[in-house]
């Protein structure tokens, strides 16, 4: 499968323009042009209603860390201080991580965007990291990369794609479609040190997205998780997509159905003010 020939192929179906982001502080959205200017919700936003509670557990035990480690220092004066910035502690900890998570999509985004545009793969992977990027995070993230398109013989086809879907009026931003082996993928990129659940819900609703506009059916479909420790990755595949899909869709659903009971809510607490 010749990956130029096929980037033609989706951006025939998905003409560049088509989603125009239009994030606020609250939310990601996004106004979908084909359909007379429509805002829909993100798939990430839509997928809040799945709770994790690892990550409930991780901001507790990150609270506890810093009031064990400090605890002699507490005085009556300053308690409620230190239990503030005990409560902020995950905070610091996932911002950091979010900013190299960040960091490493955008550089990956600059490589595979050049690989496309002058279609043969860069010399170097590692000039894409900015000589201000002194991390060595972004540095293992980036040759994790390079380790897994060298093994897996991969090209890149389209990247950081937006795609949408009218009937459940939710979109997002597809990470990578590519030529792996002689087959289409596609693959969703990850920097967290574990893979969570709801990844897969959302990289399932990529999918459905994806060929509803395109038509395509990707060979394969997958989570690319790349170490900011050790250069290494780990690839999480998406099996029995289909049946993930219509999982995916129940999700949209039950948060259409939270969205329901907070507006009924919202009008009986006027009628009750109202009395």
């Amino acid at each position: 499968m010749n990956p130029a020939s096929l980037r033609k192929l989706i951006f025939a179906k998905i003409p560049e323009g088509s989603v125009i982001p239009r994030h606020t502080d609250k939310e990601h959205l996004y106004e979908i042009v084909p359909c007379g200017g429509k805002i829909f919700k993100s798939v990430t936003t839509r997928l809040q209603i799945l709770k994790d509670e690892s990550l409930i557990t991780y901001k507790m035990n990150r609270a506890l860390d810093y009031i064990f480690a400090n605890y002699p220092k507490f005085t009556d004066e300053n308690i409620m201080e230190h239990l503030d910035v005990a409560s902020k502690q995950s905070g610091f900890i996932l911002e950091d991580a979010g900013d190299i998570g960040t960091a490493i999509h955008n550089y990956r985004e600059a490589y595979f965007g050049d690989w496309i545009k002058n279609k043969k793969r860069p010399e170097s992977v590692l000039s894409y990291i900015p000589e201000y990027q002194t991390d060595i995070r972004a540095t293992s993230g980036m040759r994790a990369l390079e380790k897994f398109v060298t093994e897996n013989n991969y090209a890149p086809v389209a990247c950081e794609l937006k795609v949408w879907d009218e009937k459940f009026e939710v979109a997002g931003t597809l990470d990578d479609v590519g030529v792996m082996n002689g087959e289409m993928v596609l693959m969703d990129l990850k920097t967290s040190n574990q893979f969570k659940n709801h990844y897969f819900f959302q990289v399932a609703l990529y999918y459905m997205m994806f060929r509803k506009l395109t038509e395509l059916k990707p060979k394969r479909c997958f989570i690319l998780k790349v170490s900011k420790d050790d250069g290494t990755y780990k690839i999480e595949e998406l099996y029995n997509i289909s049946k993930l899909v219509r999982y995916a869709k129940s999700m949209l659903r039950t948060n259409e159905g939270l969205d329901f009971i907070r507006t009924v809510r919202k009008d009986n607490q006027k009628k009750v003010m109202a009395i």
